[in-house]
């Protein structure tokens, strides 16, 4: 199975959480890909540097997580940007007008639409993500 996982599900496959362990024994167990946008490079050590700013971690751990994931990159196949995720993720703000859909989702979501016919099933911990990408019509669930 080809599983995309945007920032907040990949920071609990490095960072324990109260779900963690479900995440990693669906993923040892089911996935055969794993896909990440190339943005959750930025994300993911934005989101640990924020777990040292909200004390949740010392500084040395959150080096230490950082440098595993970046030891990884070679174990996942990347959707990079370019010119079309900026295109559709930029429509999605006229398509979702009323909601609050932010530019950090907006592209995610772009890059999920761009390579939807490669990817079984879309994990995410945001629940607003996960409602936007089931309006897409894309997988949720395993």
């Amino acid at each position: 199975m080809v599983i995309f996982l945007d920032t907040s599900t990949l920071v609990k496959l490095y960072y324990n959480e109260h779900d963690s362990e479900q995440l990693v024994e669906t993923i040892t167990n089911k996935a055969d890909e794993i896909f990440l946008f190339e943005i959750a490079k930025v994300e993911f050590v934005s989101a640990i540097w924020k777990k040292v700013r909200t004390n949740d971690i010392e500084k040395e751990i959150a080096v230490k997580v950082i440098e595993c994931f970046e030891d990884d990159y070679d174990k996942f196949n990347w959707i990079y940007a370019d010119s079309q995720i900026v295109e559709i993720s930029k429509n999605l703000f006229q398509k979702y007008d009323t909601t609050s859909l932010r530019t950090l989702d907006a592209l995610q979501l772009g890059a999920c639409l761009k390579a939807k016919k490669q990817i079984d099933v879309f994990l995410t911990n945001d629940d607003f993500l996960k409602e936007l990408l089931e309006k897409e019509s894309l997988k949720t669930n395993l």
